[in-house]
């Protein structure tokens, strides 16, 4: 007689959430979840800190790890705090609200040294030398009960206008697509939140709505501008609309609708009239920012933007003081985007180099540079993980150079750099773990000199870390 395999079903998520485990939470990762090494395989808990125990459910199991999510808090952490945001439990935005700030960057940046030095093989002395430098911080309340928890100066609104009766503008729910209706963010600027009740009460009222997928909201130097990402084009009874709205408000708006020029509503157009003629200045569509003394950037909405002004400014200057550039030097700056760095630098320099991966990007940052009469600065687009483009590139005498990646890193242009005698480079990373798999290839040829955290995301999953690499001689 035959026998056939039956595979056990798999639970569903109720079933799951109904069979609960107590679990010690060890350690910490460096995105604040917490761990539970005793168990086989290790567990990784949101939410959870370090000493709590916990009546947990399994979200995923593998063969390496298990995920959970918390049930109950048996014995909580005395550093456990209330979140201080309503939306907390549901919106994905924010994940380390249920401890203060202060707290939060501790246990992410102990994980983060431990990991770099594990990663990195060195010695375990590392994580304490002075190698490491203080934190980079936002300009936000530290302590247990925070008043000022404001410090994004841009947001990504989704849109869901599928039942007229129910459009949600708000950000995405935690482990999940569903869109949570939020009035107001607790860590958004103060502009922005002022922005968001009446701004919602006119879009709601939009006759072309469901054309809109996404909504970005930055805060400039003297503007406020909402775009508006659309599917197509919107009808003149909604322009006319958003014209009220932007004189109104006093915002600038601009509709990013694809296939066509973007279309621009400017709180100096006093007439109300729509425009789409270029700026003496900077771009039409773009915002205007000023975080160094005399370095304006036009800054496009769909583009990169560092959102923590605070941040930005302490990792401009720090990136100045570790490159220490001088006339001699060309510096090389790899993921210039829109020459945050470049145009920062360029004065202290005899010329930069800049190479972005996103053709609109060098564009904006040669305008940017023109608008600021940089003439020592050139910018290329350049796949900067494609070898045969790398290998195009020469380098001066008295060369330096920073990489500020995307997530996925720069592992080829690292492989690229580490033979090619570069004085010093100075890597920002938003990822320890393409940043640990990258520096591997420098180490051979660099000494890691200098190090630091960026605490450029208060209260979530985030840890941005730079780094000096000094050449050896």
């Amino acid at each position: 007689m035959a026998t056939f395999f039956t595979p056990t079903p798999k639970k569903s998520k109720s079933q799951r959430k109904n069979t609960v485990f107590e679990l010690t939470i060890d350690a910490h990762d460096h995105a604040g979840n917490g761990l539970c090494l005793s168990s086989s395989p290790i567990t990784i808990v949101s939410d959870a800190l370090i000493g709590e125990r916990c009546l947990v459910w399994f979200s995923k199991q593998t063969k390496k790890v298990n995920f959970a999510e918390i049930s109950k808090v048996v014995e909580p952490s005395r550093l456990r705090t209330l979140p201080f945001c309503e939306y907390y439990e549901h919106c994905g935005g924010c994940s380390l609200q249920h401890t203060n700030a202060k707290h939060g960057l501790a246990l992410k940046q102990k994980a983060l040294k431990d990991y770099i030095t594990k990663q990195l093989k060195l010695a375990r002395t590392f994580s304490n030398s002075t190698a490491w430098e203080t934190p980079v911080l936002s300009e936000i309340d530290y302590n247990e009960n925070p008043v000022n928890t404001r410090y994004r100066r841009r947001v990504r609104l989704a849109l869901d206008a599928r039942y007229k009766d129910n459009i949600k503008i708000g950000f995405r729910a935690r482990r999940s697509d569903a869109i949570v209706d939020i009035p107001k963010c607790a860590i958004a600027s103060s502009i922005i939140n002022d922005c968001l009740p009446p701004l919602r009460q006119a879009l709601v009222r939009l006759p072309s709505i469901h054309k809109i997928g996404h909504i970005v909201i930055t805060e400039g130097e003297t503007a406020l501008q909402v775009a508006l990402f659309t599917s197509r084009d919107l009808c003149k009874k909604s322009y006319a609309k958003l014209s009220a709205l932007a004189q109104m408000l006093t915002i600038d708006i601009v509709v990013k609708s694809k296939g066509n020029d973007d279309i621009c509503i400017h709180v100096n157009n006093a007439s109300g009239e729509i425009s789409d003629k270029a700026q003496k200045r900077f771009s039409n569509s773009a915002v205007v920012i000023e975080d160094m003394p005399g370095v304006k950037l036009g800054i496009e909405s769909a583009h990169f933007l560092q959102i923590n002004k605070t941040v930005n400014q302490g990792l401009i200057k720090k990136v100045k003081t570790w490159l220490a550039p001088e006339k001699k030097h060309t510096l090389y700056d790899f993921y210039c985007g829109s020459g945050n760095f470049a145009l920062c630098l360029a004065k202290y320099v005899n010329s930069v180099q800049g190479f972005e991966g996103v053709a609109a990007m060098v564009k904006v940052a040669t305008l940017n540079a023109s608008v600021m009469a940089v003439d020592n600065c050139h910018f290329s687009l350049m796949d900067l993980s494609a070898l045969p483009d790398l290998e195009k590139l020469s380098f001066a005498e008295n060369a330096i150079a920073i990489l500020d990646p995307s997530r996925e890193g720069a592992l080829e242009l690292c492989q690229f750099l580490a033979s090619k005698g570069i004085e010093k480079i100075v890597y920002v990373s938003c990822n320890p773990n393409s940043f640990a798999r990258d520096a591997q290839y420098l180490l051979p040829y660099y000494e890691l000199s200098k190090i630091a955290t960026l605490d450029m995301f208060p209260f979530t999953k985030h840890i941005e870390v730079m780094a000096l690499f000094t050449l050896h001689k």
